[in-house]
């Protein structure tokens, strides 16, 4: 800034004649005017409050007074200016930094006045004058830099791209549009934050004004350098490694596409999933340090929101990243094929039911999709593959004119990798073709997928939805088509082709629709329904190859029974043992006592099984003229089986039931249980069964509970 020295102001007062004597004016209160005249004139930046206006010499006064307005309209426009971007609204923000311009350049004229020299020629005070008016065209600077760099490129983006808004970042819109918008906050981010950086490092180093009233005006100021210290770097991560990354993908992989003909491409699911599993780290590590910069820390509502947005982030990740090892597996570069095993629970087994319909699933170039169901024995042969052999045990306890003399009977086993096996052997070897698969399910999962599908109308006019399909295709179909057949071989032959039509045409129409639902809320669904049902055993799945089964297992997909000591599970399950359709009606309830230390270590824990056939007297009167709702035309009972299966480790004793059922202690496997066969179940007439289950020794955890799916106890209401 320019300097004048050796100049003094001699100005009188307009009533200084009025005044006896002659007004002679103090060091004292010259430097006090002159103070005050510096006060006016400096207060020009938008850091600065209001302030009151004292009334001094004329010509500093009007200028002070000019300058003042000029600095109040800085401040304004720059805090409005930097609102409205806050909100996206880059219209109101550019009336704003229009109006900054302006005060910027009205004053940086008015500064430039030689009269603001003369100021530094004061004695006493000129070089602390000369400082502050020098500091006063540095702050002036900055603001004009802030305005070029800042307000004016961030107004230019917004205009272009909008606000950010973490909503619109839905997985359903990513695709090129979105990969744009991306890559635009990311070159702001770019441009923007080391323009800030500078801002805050200049004014952090604005030398401090030597009037403590001046400096009083701008302390809260001082401190923004501070509070934004570690914001900007972590802008610029999350440009690099969280915006880019994900703009990459969205640009040659839209979500969209995920959508196949006729099926779903697994290889857009496998991109977005390898996607949030390589910025999760970076994610979770900027919003951390996010959290601890002073100006989020120090503002409870900002934290607030930042965290709420990370968090939702990392929730849908996590949603989407819990079936990252099965799409792995699945989408490996391989082609694969798996057969679809559909269990109708009515025909009830230990595994849930007697494999009814048979689908295949393939990949194929990364495209998933479902072929047609058709009947077991289309695709399952009479006979067991040469490469299966069944053990003695198996054949005691699944009956070996059952289980060990066909494969279409093997769901009698509950442990489900063994039957997977044995249904796969029996199709490779029928058709001729390899399968690296199995997946099983029973129709409960069908009525849990409705929720996405919406209702299907089947070909007899009934339309199904997610209350009611489970109860008519494992209760009401048989009792519409198999009245009056008992006796009639064609009617029989009839009835079962058409309930298994529809059976297998629900499956397809299912999946068909399912396969058109492949939006975000829709596959997150569906990854919903698959978890919840592979824990109650309605949806299982095997693989071949022992290193993909081993991930299964380890996803709680298996359907394997317990074999970890340390987190006990204890099976209980049922079979009927003929071909009736009286599944629907079986229940049964399991519960464990409070456990009893042993002197080895172990605890053995009381466990009641009360068994039921809640077969009432309206559906058993219809069953004597159907062939295939009850075996027995007058009584309704059910030939039974029951495993009771101990932890692994473990062990169970002290059978005891008031049916005099004989159970009798076996082990498949590596696993003990208790075995009852060929006892009758009667309406009305439950059996309880009392047993210790004792864990492996060094186990505190008390035992789960792990049964088949039950249509009675989830879908079925008692009749009236």
């Amino acid at each position: 800034m320019k300097k004048t020295a050796n100049h003094s102001i001699a100005t009188k007062s307009p009533d200084s004649n009025r005044i006896s004597g002659t007004r002679k004016y103090s060091k004292k209160s010259k430097v006090a005017k002159v103070l005050l005249s510096i006060i006016l004139a400096l207060l020009i930046l938008t850091f600065f409050a209001e302030i009151k206006v004292i009334k001094l010499y004329d010509d500093y006064y009007a200028s002070a007074m000019s300058l003042m307005a000029d600095a109040n309209e800085l401040k304004t426009s720059i805090k409005k200016s930097v609102g409205y971007l806050k909100t996206g609204d880059a219209d109101a923000a550019d009336i704003e930094i229009a109006k900054v311009e302006a005060s910027i350049y009205s004053l940086q004229t008015s500064l430039a006045d030689e009269k603001w020299d003369k100021l530094g020629s004061y004695p006493f005070i000129g070089k602390q004058v000369s400082e502050d008016l020098d500091t006063v065209n540095k702050a002036l600077n900055i603001a004009d830099e802030a305005t070029e760099t800042v307000l004016k490129p961030t107004s230019s983006y917004l205009h272009k791209l909008g606000m950010p808004d973490i909503s619109k970042l839905d997985m359903d819109n990513m695709g090129p549009e979105m990969a744009d918008r991306l890559y635009g906050y990311s070159n702001m981010i770019d441009e923007i934050c080391p323009a800030a950086e500078k801002v805050m490092a200049d004014l952090n180093n604005l030398p401090k004004f030597n009037l403590d009233i001046l400096e009083s005006k701008v302390s809260q100021y001082r401190s923004l350098p501070q509070q934004t210290e570690g914001v900007f770097p972590v802008l610029e991560d999350t440009s690099s490694k969280i915006l880019r990354p994900a703009a990459d993908v969205m640009s040659k992989t839209p979500f969209s596409s995920v959508k196949a003909d006729k099926g779903l491409n697994v290889k857009v699911l496998k991109e977005y999933i390898d996607l949030m599993d390589k910025i999760k780290p970076d994610l979770v590590d900027i919003s951390g340090k996010l959290l601890d910069i002073s100006l989020i820390k120090e503002d409870p509502k900002r934290a607030e929101k930042v965290s709420g947005k990370v968090s939702s982030l990392l929730e849908l990740m996590a949603e989407f990243e819990t079936y990252k090892p099965l799409i792995d597996i699945v989408v490996d570069g391989k082609n694969k094929t798996f057969l679809v095993v559909a269990q109708n629970s009515s025909e009830m087994r230990a595994l849930g039911g007697f494999p009814g319909s048979i689908g295949t699933a393939t990949v194929k170039d990364g495209i998933f999709s479902f072929g047609k169901f058709i009947h077991l024995t289309a695709r399952i042969p009479a006979n067991h593959a040469k490469s299966i052999k069944i053990s003695s045990i198996e054949n005691k306890l699944f009956l070996t004119s059952w289980y060990g003399d066909s494969p279409r009977r093997a769901t009698c086993n509950p442990d489900y990798p063994r039957v997977a096996e044995i249904l796969c052997a029996a199709y490779e070897e029928k058709n001729n073709k390899k399968v690296d698969g199995v997946i099983t399910l029973t129709p409960h999962i069908i009525q849990r997928m409705m929720t996405i599908t919406g209702p299907i109308k089947l070909s007899n006019g009934k339309t199904l939805n997610e209350n009611n399909s489970v109860s008519y295709l494992q209760r009401q179909i048989y009792i519409d088509y198999f009245k009056n057949t008992l006796g009639y071989p064609q009617r029989i032959i009839n009835a079962n082709n058409k309930t298994n039509a529809l059976f297998s045409e629900t499956a397809d129409s299912v999946f068909t629709k399912l396969m058109e639902h492949t939006d975000k809320a829709s596959l997150l669904k569906l990854m919903s329904i698959m978890k919840d049902s592979a824990k109650d055993r309605v949806f299982m799945m095997w693989m071949k190859d022992p290193e993909s089964e081993a991930v299964l297992s380890s996803m709680g997909l298996s359907g394997e029974l317990n074999k970890d000591p340390e987190n006990p599970v204890i099976g209980v399950f049922y079979s009927v043992n003929h071909p009736n359709r009286l599944g629907a009606y079986v229940d049964y309830k399991v519960s464990i006592g409070d456990g009893i230390s042993n002197d080895d270590g172990t605890i053995s824990y009381p466990v009641t099984v009360v068994l039921s056939n809640n077969l009432d007297k309206h559906t058993l009167k219809i069953g004597r003229g159907n062939a295939y709702i009850t075996t027995s035309n007058t009584e309704g009972y059910m030939g039974s089986l029951i495993y009771f299966y101990a932890p692994a480790g473990g062990t169970v004793s002290g059978f005891k039931n008031n049916a005099k059922v004989k159970v009798s202690i076996e082990k498949y496997k590596d696993l003990q249980l208790g075995f009852g066969s060929n006892f009758k179940l009667y309406p009305g007439k439950p059996i309880t069964f009392t047993y210790t289950v004792t864990t492996a020794p060094g186990v505190t955890k008390k035992p789960e509970v792990m049964t088949q799916p039950l249509i009675w106890r989830d879908y079925i209401k008692p009749q009236n």
